[in-house]
């Protein structure tokens, strides 16, 4: 396309995007989802802001749980200017990562223009923008966004390595830039790991041997992630519990489960068959539109990226919906170069016809889906007045001495000051002995969560009743206080 075409959609790709943030910064949703996640995250922030010593917690992690004792220091990081500025109130540090989610379409955006179909990225970015999972995501406190922000940006950088009238001295700045931005994306979230490999194989690929841009992406990533594990003193203790949690059988399921999970996308809030019936026209119209990019040779560092990081997701069988989103928007624009590639063979009347009704299906898919969502609150939220009466009483009765039992131990250290960890199930004697261990003096039964995660702490208290005794009380909470003599009390 010529200067003023390509100008005049760089102008629209803004234009899109800011609306996406005005829709989702005027509708931003009191309270948040049960998880605690978001208090390790925040917690983290407010140790690097009261001087803390960063993985100071006061998470203790029960021996079959994988959760990290602490996360990557980089999204906390960013929360640092909104917790000075505001303390723990959610919706600025929901607004900072809206922002987050803006810039990360646009360098999407940007990256896809230079290697494919500029409409088709124009497209994606408003499919994926406008998509109610993505908008009801706006309201949970994880680093997903952030991380899509330098994982595009990483990708873009790379992108404008490749071409050829590309001095060397400007790939060799570019390369220490694509290192700066992985960085920055493992330290959000360590899947990020997958960058550098994914821009060193693509670049080795194009141009047939290691080059100086791959040298300095490594160096650079080598020398950030270093530096902040020197500042952070961050270490990583996943392995060992995810090699514990690991099986086989979850290990051959987890490319189907999470090809599943795209459907989401669809999901208009009634009924199944619509859905489903969307998600493999679009799912086939994707695998379409991928293999013309592969047969055209028009693949690029974003398509080697995706392949890449899906490889990798595969080895975490829990990861949930969240762990696609840096590849679904790859989805959505495979899905919608292979409805132009498609429909560009059939005559203009035809090829409107198949476009308009494409586009049809998707807005009335949104649309419906977006009539059953709250509007105004987080469903099932934390934020209510039994939740607030647990704090107070642990706050107040338990802590900072007494050690809590909780299904979600990081929200109870960070609100309560307590120490927490989460539900251990084993025979009666070991938990008991667990808990002797690590000097638990109460174990809290929640009505919140559902029956069966609560099941087995509930048949334990019973089943020892005489160790407990019950010490609060409200219409969503129990707190017992654990009668066995604790040898750290």
């Amino acid at each position: 396309m010529n200067e003023l075409s390509q100008r005049t959609h760089t102008i629209m790709a803004a234009v899109l995007v800011c609306v996406i943030g005005v829709f989702y910064l005027t509708t931003i949703r009191e309270g948040h989802v049960w998880g605690d996640d978001q208090c390790a995250y925040i917690h983290h922030a407010r140790n690097i802001v009261e001087g803390r010593e960063y993985g100071d917690t006061g998470f203790i992690r029960s021996p079959t749980s994988i959760a990290p004792l602490m996360y990557p220091p980089v999204f906390p990081l960013l929360l640092v200017p909104v917790y000075r500025c505001s303390g723990a109130e959610l919706a600025p540090m929901k607004s900072e990562v809206i922002v987050f989610f803006c810039l990360a379409l646009y360098l999407f955006y940007v990256a896809m223009r230079r290697n494919g179909n500029q409409w088709a990225s124009l497209w994606a970015i408003a499919v994926v923008g406008f998509c109610p999972y993505f908008w009801d995501f706006k309201d949970i406190l994880y680093a997903e966004f952030p991380f899509l922000t330098f994982t595009y940006g990483a990708l873009l950088a790379a992108t404008c390595a490749t071409d050829m009238q590309c001095s060397g001295a400007k790939r060799i700045l570019l390369g220490a830039a694509v290192g700066v931005l992985s960085c920055l994306a493992f330290g959000t979230r360590t899947v990020g790991i997958v960058l550098i490999p994914a821009v060193v194989f693509h670049d080795v690929v194009v141009r047939r041997k290691p080059t100086w841009f791959s040298a300095a992406s490594i160096v650079s990533f080598a020398a950030g992630t270093a530096l902040l594990r020197l500042l952070f003193k961050t270490h990583s203790d996943y392995l060992a519990s995810y090699l514990n949690a690991l099986s086989v059988r979850a290990l051959v399921a987890s490319p189907v489960y999470y090809l599943k999970c795209f459907s989401v996308l669809w999901d208009n809030g009634y009924s199944g068959v619509p859905q489903g019936t969307l998600y493999i026209l679009v799912s086939v119209l994707a695998l379409y539109g991928g293999w013309v990019r592969l047969r055209t040779r028009q693949w690029c560092v974003v398509d080697v990226f995706a392949v890449f990081y899906f490889l990798l997701i595969a080895l975490f069988p829990w990861g949930g919906r969240r762990y696609l989103m840096p590849v679904v928007p790859v989805y959505v624009f495979y899905s919608l170069l292979g409805l132009d590639t498609a429909s560009g063979q059939h005559t203009r009347r035809r090829c409107l016809i198949l476009r308009g009704g494409a586009v049809a299906a998707i807005v009335l898919c949104f649309m419906a889906k977006y009539t059953t969502v709250n509007w105004t609150e987080v469903p099932s939220s934390f934020d209510r007045p039994e939740t607030r009466q647990l704090m107070n009483y642990v706050r107040d009765q338990i802590a900072p001495d007494g050690t809590v039992v909780f299904r979600k131990p990081r929200f109870m250290a960070f609100y309560s000051g307590a120490k927490a960890a989460g539900c251990y199930e084993d025979e009666d004697d070991d938990v008991l002995a667990y808990y002797r261990r690590i000097g638990v003096s109460h174990v809290v039964v929640s009505r919140v969560f559902s029956e069966e995660k609560e099941r087995f702490l509930i048949g334990f208290i019973k089943s020892n009743a005489a160790s407990f005794e019950r010490t609060f009380d409200n219409a969503d909470f129990s707190v017992y206080r654990i009668q066995v003599p604790s040898s750290t009390r």
